[in-house]
């Protein structure tokens, strides 16, 4: 039912989803010009635009349901990561060294290597 509130709201039922969000949905289906605007964009779009700062109980609901796919999908691609870098191959690696190498491998932040190279000395003197 939840995802059904989120996903289709002008199709639910007010007497089928909890009492927070009965009145919000019962005003939000009467408005025809929501009902448009609904049809002619994406879910996401829609709350965005025309949702949020009007219904804040349906707001706080959508934004719970669009953060589930954005931390499952990285949850995904972290667990894939590990997998990739504990591999049969790299066998030996400690927890230690496991953690150090998903760390690397899951930031987002990239290394200067032009800046790390002038601030290197390449050849020491005898």
């Amino acid at each position: 039912m939840e995802f059904k509130l989120f996903s289709q709201p002008f199709d639910v039922t007010p007497d089928d989803i909890p009492d927070c969000y009965q009145m919000e949905v019962i005003d939000l289906q009467s408005d025809m010009d929501l009902k448009r605007a609904y049809d002619s964009n994406d879910v996401v779009t829609f709350y965005k635009k025309y949702v949020c700062g009007k219904h804040p109980n349906l707001e706080k609901h959508a934004k719970k349901m669009i953060s589930l796919f954005g931390s499952t999908y990285s949850c995904e691609q972290f667990f894939s990561r590990m997998k990739f870098t504990k591999s049969k191959h790299r066998s030996l690696l400690t927890n230690e060294h496991l953690t150090s190498q998903l760390r690397v491998a899951s930031t987002s932040i990239r290394a200067d290597i032009d800046q790390m190279c002038k601030n290197r000395q390449y050849q020491v003197s005898h």
